[in-house]
């Protein structure tokens, strides 16, 4: 099982985070108005100013993470008696709640795993590099568009014909029924670890019967939720998929975005202290500096720059009956990192622009969702940055989400779409991940 190993392995991996001044860090300083590493490499902290009349990015400025790296985030698998066997990372991070959460085989930045640390290899690397190029495999897809500028992750999944040993106690093998029950457990599969299951074939997570059909360890109370994703999910022979018209409207809202962004001194962001710490003012949140110690990793100390956050959000998905199947809504999201300015986002994110029409259906109304499942965002990167995934049953309901904006994917058309480049957002590959618990 996974939580006793996860909670075995967060009672022995512990470390520290103490906050500390720029004037007091070892390894990054100010210059040219960004937070800069001394060796250039790892990441940087930029001033961002956007522009993009009519959302909450008008004519604001807020910190970014600028990173041009593509980091690596790969599962080893296996086949298994019912999906396959996935080989699981606990993987500590400094801004994870609980400090432990559960990552993929290999987690890790281009810088980490190119050893510009000078620490010690990154495990099972070598599975995941294209023998010809050396460079890794996978799909790429976008970090937080509202965090990160133009951040991409190479997302994959190696199969091996048969298990291999696991590299000491910080990994294990497990079962995708176990990875599944998982998936709706808050705080313990990492963002990471979501997006490449979301990013791969659904059917890696179970093979003798079809997904949301099979025997699960869920409550009778969600069989009812689980048929209705069943027929969401089953090919409809003869009816046009949704996929193209859906990628044209991507293409028309894209071109008709208007968002500009330049670069800004960090001096300039609301919030800026002398220190190097940026107050958080808004859902942009801010900046703080902390040197860390965590003797499990690579590098057993460094000092680094976190976004923090003074508020949690939620984020959820609506599924609605229309044209007599269940669908899950989608909204085409405007964020200032990423390369084409808009990707499909999830039917609702309190932290960027709301459906007013949503925001009375749901958050005024305090209509409870069927599911939900608390996680942290990416841990290296953010400091105790929390999300309230859910997903929310409106089936019956479907007059009062009209001209609620969304538009309306089958579960097989919205799979179709997580195995391209950059069209779901990083926040709606978590709230699939969380759907995906019910298969």
């Amino acid at each position: 099982m996974i939580q006793p190993w996860l909670a075995e392995r967060r009672a022995a991996l512990t470390g520290t985070a103490t906050p500390i001044t720029l004037a007091d860090s070892r390894e990054w300083l100010m210059q040219d108005g960004a937070l800069l590493h001394r060796t250039g490499g790892f990441f940087s902290i930029i001033g961002i100013e956007a522009d993009a009349p009519g959302t909450q990015f008008d004519q604001r400025r807020f910190p970014m993470i600028d990173q041009p790296e593509i980091g690596l985030l790969a599962f080893l698998t296996t086949p298994g008696a019912d999906g396959l066997d996935w080989l699981l990372q606990a993987k500590s991070e400094p801004g994870t709640t609980d400090w432990v959460q559960v990552g993929p085989t290999v987690q890790a930045t281009y810088s980490n795993y190119a050893r510009r640390h000078g620490g010690r290899p990154t495990t099972y690397l070598a599975n995941f590099l294209d023998q010809d190029s050396g460079r890794p495999i996978g799909l790429h897809q976008s970090e937080q568009g509202t965090r990160f500028l133009n951040k991409f992750n190479s997302n994959a999944v190696v199969t091996l014909p048969e298990r291999c040993q696991e590299a000491g106690p910080n990994w294990k093998w497990s079962t995708s029924e176990e990875l599944r029950r998982a998936l709706g457990e808050d705080f313990c599969i990492n963002t990471d670890s979501r997006s490449v299951i979301v990013s791969h074939d659904w059917c890696n997570l179970r093979s003798e019967a079809p997904l949301f059909a099979g025997p699960s360890g869920t409550s009778a109370a969600l069989a009812p939720l689980r048929a209705a994703l069943a027929r969401s999910y089953a090919a409809l022979p003869g009816r046009p998929a949704g996929v193209q018209d859906c990628l044209k409207l991507l293409d028309r809202a894209r071109a008709e975005a208007r968002l500009t962004i330049r670069r800004v001194p960090l001096e300039t962001v609301p919030g800026w202290r002398r220190d190097g710490w940026i107050d958080p003012v808004d859902e942009a949140g801010g900046v703080a500096i902390f040197r860390i110690s965590a003797p499990d990793r690579e590098v057993e100390a460094w000092d680094q720059p976190f976004l923090i956050s003074d508020r949690s959000h939620r984020c959820g998905l609506v599924l609605a009956d229309f044209a007599g199947v269940p669908r899950l809504g989608f909204q085409p999201s405007l964020e200032p990192g990423f390369v084409q300015k808009i990707q499909f986002g999830p039917s609702l994110q309190t932290d960027t622009v709301l459906s007013p029409i949503l925001r009375e259906l749901i958050i005024e109304a305090r209509h409870p969702p069927s599911l939900a499942v608390r996680q942290s965002d990416e841990g290296g990167r953010f400091l105790r940055v929390e999300m309230c995934y859910e997903l929310h049953d409106m089936r019956g309901r479907e007059a009062a989400l009209e001209g609620a904006g969304l538009v309306w994917l089958r579960l097989d058309e919205v799979e179709a779409l997580c195995h391209q480049i950059g069209l779901l957002t990083n926040e709606a590959r978590s709230a699939l991940s969380l759907v995906l618990s019910l298969a």
